[in-house]
């Protein structure tokens, strides 16, 4: 609590209440950590459907390194034995199909950095 003490002149005023400011304090380090806390899931929701882009025959988006054109994306597809449905909105994002099994894995080692599915890619604007 504060407590109210005089200055020289006449002026009432308030010391300051040192126990307040460290309520706020822990306020905002409990904030933090929850917003870390629902930061983690959501990153992990997130890894756990881009693990299981889809079965063969099923569209998959693959998002190759920033530096890579839209030529290096359609050698990458190929060698990964895929079709090319369409880009994305940046020239290193691809949506493709391949129809034999492992077809994720081909892209990876073709250089995929991450190989989703493409409506759990849509839901976070890619």
């Amino acid at each position: 609590m504060a407590s109210i003490y005089e200055y020289s002149d006449g002026r009432e005023g308030k010391a300051f209440d040192a126990s307040r400011s460290t309520r706020s304090r822990l306020l905002s380090l409990k904030g933090l950590i929850a917003s870390a806390t629902v930061s983690l899931v959501a990153g992990l929701a997130f890894a756990a459907a881009a693990a299981a882009p889809g079965s063969a025959g099923e569209p998959v988006m693959a998002i190759f390194p920033p530096n890579s054109t839209a030529a290096d994306v359609m050698v990458a597809l190929h060698e990964a034995e895929g079709e090319l449905l369409t880009l994305g909105r940046f020239d290193n994002v691809a949506v493709s199909l391949g129809d034999a099994d492992g077809y994720s894995d081909r892209l990876y080692e073709a250089g995929a950095i991450l190989v989703i599915d493409p409506a759990v890619a849509h839901q976070f604007g890619l």
